[in-house]
């Protein structure tokens, strides 16, 4: 039962860790690109499961892992200039996923983004001269050089220094990783054992199925010739 448990609270983080190996191709490579994460995921405004979720996206639309990092930091301390936080953040990063996904530049991302983080359209403004979608699509920008450029401007504000919230954030994130740590533990002790009791489990219900044929003990509401009701 305990290595069940462990198993289901480890999933999560094993899905994002399996995604990232995908992406960087080696075991090695994708602990430091963990690591990384986890120094992203305190700057406020971001964490650990965030900034490996965004990291995962971004990159898998094209995004170089620089510009993934830098995109995270910078909007992740846009939002955190306004009050928001990482709730806020997986908005952003999926509208930004869509731009680069579409390979344009489309008033409708902008929108979401600009929800969540009021400063874009300004910061838009100071890196092309406008903040109407359609002039920057004619502009012949592709959608890496227009992401890398609203980053660039938004890297200029204020650093946001850790407040209560980001405080909590990086305990929680912490807390987590204990956990992690401990189930990735568990979970290696254990795995044969959890192995041997699946098969032992599966042997008991091919018994006791074979018990309910000599017995004729019928399943409750096919008791009847050929599985009608009787």
């Amino acid at each position: 039962a305990a290595a069940g448990a462990n198993l289901e609270s480890y999933a999560g983080y094993d899905g994002l860790v399996r995604g990232l190996a995908t992406l960087e191709g080696t075991a090695e490579a994708t602990k430091q690109r963990l690591a990384q994460m986890r120094e992203v995921a305190k700057v406020p405004g971001l964490g650990f499961e965030e900034a490996v979720q965004g990291d995962i996206r971004l990159r898998s639309v094209g995004l170089s892992a620089n510009l993934s990092e830098r995109s995270m930091r910078a909007f992740g301390n846009a939002l955190a200039t306004v009050g928001g936080g990482k709730e806020q953040l997986d908005g952003v990063l999926l509208a930004l996923t869509q731009i680069q996904a579409k390979g344009k530049v489309s008033a409708e991302e902008i929108n979401q983004i600009s929800e969540r983080v009021p400063q874009v359209r300004a910061a838009m403004q100071s890196a092309f001269g406008t903040a109407d979608t359609e002039a920057i699509q004619n502009m012949g920008l592709n959608t890496t050089q227009f992401i890398e450029q609203l980053v660039a401007q938004l890297e200029k504000l204020p650093q946001v220094t850790s407040g209560a919230q980001n405080s909590l954030d990086n305990y929680a994130d912490a807390w987590k990783e204990v956990k992690t740590e401990a189930s990735e533990f568990t979970i290696g002790i254990s795995a044969g054992l959890t192995d041997m009791v699946a098969k032992a489990l599966k042997t008991a219900a091919k018994d006791l199925r074979n018990l309910k044929e000599l017995l004729n003990i019928q399943t409750p509401g096919l008791e009847g010739k050929e599985g009608d009701p009787g």
